[in-house]
């Protein structure tokens, strides 16, 4: 009696072994214990009698229900960074496991084990991931009609990670509201933070007292008679004496004839 041990499509999996004895008497056979198999079916004549004929006891074999593979999805510090997967299969098949596309993240190192055999222990895949580079942030520094008062800064990372931003020191200028993203998050997408500025209010109030001053003279100006003017009235003046002058010298002339031509 030739006792095999098969699979489904009928391929060997151990060696036959041969029962022998007399005819008319028993026999019995056995399963074998085959890793990563179990028996599916146990043969009608997994016992029987010996006879003249040669017989044939087939146990056929179906592969065992493997350990889970268990794929994890982790940061370099070992965070979860999105829900395991479990892969189950038959003891001896293969597997096959893949990275995720986890939103802000890229794969850093391929597992050495990302495809594999199922087997009766327990496995895990773990795909290490890396933070993304993020798109700039862009801080600017303007006035309120939004003329650039300073050059830009550019604020790199990784997305997700936080950035923070600081207002610039700028001479005469103050900032006069900040920005609620002056503080954030890193992501794909480029960002813009804007410090709005106004003057300083002191230079404003120079600027007041410049133009008071300012109106003061003007003022000034207009009270003081022009410098024309006074010329005119000198020469005026200076005229009328020539005048006054002339006709006193005049007179006293012809009084000396008039005394001359008497004597």
């Amino acid at each position: 009696v030739t006792v095999k041990y098969q699979d489904e499509e009928g391929n060997e999996l151990s060696a036959s072994d041969t029962l022998n004895g007399k005819v008319g008497l028993p026999y019995e056979s056995e399963a074998k214990s085959i890793n990563g198999w179990t028996v599916k079916t146990r043969p009608s004549n997994a016992t029987g009698t010996f006879t003249e004929e040669a017989q044939e006891v087939v146990y056929v074999y179906e592969r065992t229900e493997a350990a889970p593979v268990t794929v994890k999805y982790q940061d370099e510090e070992g965070n979860e960074l999105s829900a395991s997967d479990t892969l189950n299969g038959k003891v001896g098949l293969p597997y096959e496991s893949e990275a995720k596309s986890i939103n802000g993240w890229t794969v850093k190192t391929r597992p050495s084990n990302a495809t594999g055999t199922f087997t009766e222990e327990a496995q895990e895949v773990v795909y290490v991931y890396e933070r993304t580079e993020a798109a700039p942030v862009t801080v600017k520094y303007q006035d309120e009609e939004g003329n650039e008062l300073s050059a830009s800064d550019t604020l790199n990372g990784k997305v997700g990670l936080p950035y923070e931003s600081e207002a610039k020191s700028i001479n005469g200028w103050t900032v006069k509201t900040r920005p609620s993203n002056a503080t954030g998050t890193f992501t794909e997408e480029a960002q813009e933070v804007v410090y709005v500025y106004s003057r300083k209010t002191d230079q404003k109030i120079d600027n007041k007292t410049s133009h008071n001053d300012k109106g003061a003279s003007s003022s000034s100006k207009h009270n003081l008679p022009a410098t024309g003017e006074n010329g005119r009235w000198t020469i005026i003046s200076v005229g009328t004496g020539l005048i006054l002058l002339m006709i006193a010298l005049t007179a006293s002339i012809f009084r000396f004839k008039k005394f001359k031509n008497n004597k």
